[in-house]
């Protein structure tokens, strides 16, 4: 019987996962605890955002722009507005 050379295996093995030998916690200080923007901006490089929220209006745009004309005037492309950095960090929040 011939098998593709995919990589995989008819012999399962279980995997050989090393202890995990850190110190677990957060590494960073907070000023107020309560401030969940800092969490976010530590993890979530501010870079990245910028690139999700100008991805996000280019494919808007792009998806508005396919659609038939002309569309009705209750057609939510119509009020479409660009997502900014602001409300792309509160919707990944959510």
């Amino acid at each position: 019987m011939f098998l593709p050379t995919t990589g995989f295996s008819k012999n399962d093995r279980e995997p050989r996962i090393p202890p995990f030998i850190g110190n677990p916690g957060v590494k960073f200080a907070v000023e107020n605890e309560a401030d969940v923007m800092s969490f976010f901006d530590h993890y979530i490089p501010p870079e990245l955002t910028e690139i999700v929220v100008e991805q996000t209006n280019l494919y808007a745009q792009q998806q508005i722009e396919k659609m038939p004309r002309p569309v009705t005037k209750y057609a939510r492309s119509e009020e479409w507005k660009p997502v900014t950095v602001i409300e792309m960090k509160k919707n990944s929040l959510v």
